[in-house]
Formats: structure tokens, C-alpha cells, sequence
């Protein structure tokens, strides 16, 4: 029950999720280790991953053929 930043993965995950990935500050590789973790969490579950990655898939699809086109 004593949480630490110990490897600044927070300070990274912060900084993706404010778009401040671009700055000055170092988290190049705290960024890098956040992805790898996430993609090794992915493999993982693969099975659920892909079930989960086809299902977003069709919900985007039905979600276009709902829009009104743009007219020109």
C-alpha cells in the first residue's frame, strides 16, 4: 500500500493522456517502456485482445453507415 513512481511510468502515461509527448521533457523512453508493457499485457490475452479489436471494429462501421453524409 505504498505506491511509488519508481520508474516515472506514471509520469509518462500522464503525459501521453494530456498529448504532452512532444515537449521538452525526457520520457522518450518512459514512453517506450509503457508501450512494451501494454503490447506484452496484449499478447498476453490475445484471444480477448482480438475479440475486443474486431467488436470496436464493427462498432465504428455501424457507427459511419449512421452518419449523414456531407453534401457538396
Amino acid at each position: 500500500m505504498n505506491p511509488n513512481n519508481r520508474y516515472r511510468l506514471r509520469d509518462a502515461l500522464l503525459a501521453v493522456l494530456a498529448g504532452n509527448v512532444f515537449s521538452g521533457t525526457r520520457l522518450g523512453l518512459r514512453i517506450f517502456a509503457l508501450k512494451a508493457l501494454y503490447y506484452a499485457f496484449s499478447a498476453g490475452r490475445l484471444k480477448q485482445s482480438l475479440a475486443a479489436w474486431k467488436k470496436r471494429r464493427e462498432a465504428a462501421r455501424e457507427l459511419g453507415a449512421q452518419t449523414p453524409q456531407p453534401s457538396s
